[in-house]
């Protein structure tokens, strides 16, 4: 028995011939991680690892057991199919924690939405991860202010031995309104829209998209297959709004793709971008901060996209 971002850990059944996988269980969350992605973890800045936290407890709120995993081992973890695990590649799930204050706040709003769908009700268990405050009073006290003064949420703020606590904590009219317009209005949503080329080329490209989405529960969505006789950027905006996700495919650099990407991006909907490997070189700087499923053919597409579906999604 060990410590591993400070909760114990043990082997695993899980563990296969060539992959030692470690789980690790506290009051509040549980995942599994093997022993490259361990290292990775205990080799880095603090800040890092206290991101994972935040992935872990959010894909519990979810209803998944991450287990996360090195880039090098992609091809030993896909033997273990146990289909409560969310597989992720570490730094993906590190890398897609939130990087502005408006992320942030959704963050927040969405974790306490999957605590509470009831209109009314009392928000309960408050954990300081609900609020992105790992070990951080100030910041805990400055998120939950943040969100009283925009009138997300009301309750009352008390003081104990110089730490804030919430009680009768609930969600307001205008917090309701911000969960319908930007988190439940696509949270429940089957819909994945697809950004892609229409080149010929990458028909089998699309094949591998579609195996991917529907694979995880998801219905895909692309322009060009559907029937429809209005204005087409108008269809466009529709569909993206409607959807949970999109994959955006930037292969062969069309500037539609980037333009739909970001239209979800600024609807705080989530997109999953992805490129061809011989195409990598070519991807707008803009987007390169985000972590692309890179593929060689189709089902290589299909299985990376299914994972990462799963592991940042669902």
């Amino acid at each position: 028995m060990s410590t591993l971002l400070g909760y114990e850990w043990t082997i695993n059944k899980l563990a296969t011939a060539t992959l030692n996988i470690y789980e690790c269980i506290s009051p509040i969350m549980i995942f599994y991680i093997t022993e490259d992605a361990r290292d990775k973890i205990n080799d880095s800045k603090k800040n890092e690892y206290e991101k994972l936290l935040y992935c872990i407890y959010k894909s519990n709120l979810r209803g998944h057991i991450p287990l996360y995993f090195a880039d090098v081992e992609i091809d030993k973890i896909r033997i273990i199919t146990r289909e409560d695990l969310a597989k992720v590649d570490i730094d993906i799930a590190i890398s897609e924690t939130p990087h502005s204050i408006d992320e942030i706040i959704y963050w927040i709003m969405e974790c306490l939405y999957l605590k509470n769908k009831d209109y009314g009700k009392e928000i309960v268990d408050i954990q300081e991860f609900d609020f992105y405050s790992f070990d951080n009073k100030e910041q805990f006290e400055f998120f939950v202010s943040l969100l009283f003064e925009k009138r997300y949420l009301n309750g009352n703020k008390n003081y104990y031995d110089n730490e804030m606590r919430l009680s009768f904590l609930k969600f307001t009219n205008t917090g309701w309104e911000y969960i319908e317009k930007n988190i439940n209005s696509n949270i429940n949503s089957k819909k994945v829209f697809i950004a892609m080329s229409f080149d010929k080329s990458l028909d089998k490209a699309y094949e591998g998209i579609a195996r991917a989405i529907n694979k995880n529960g998801f219905k895909d969505i692309r322009i060009d297959k559907k029937p429809h006789n209005n204005e087409i950027s108008s269809e466009i905006a529709y569909e993206i709004r409607q959807a949970r996700f999109i994959v955006a495919d930037v292969t062969n650099q069309r500037p539609g793709v980037y333009f739909e990407a970001g239209y979800a991006l600024g609807r705080n909907i989530p997109v999953i971008w992805s490129c061809r490997r011989d195409d990598l070189g070519n991807v707008h700087f803009d987007t390169r901060q985000y972590n692309h499923v890179v593929w060689e053919n189709e089902d290589d597409l299909m299985n990376k996209l299914a994972d990462r579906i799963k592991g940042t999604i669902l």
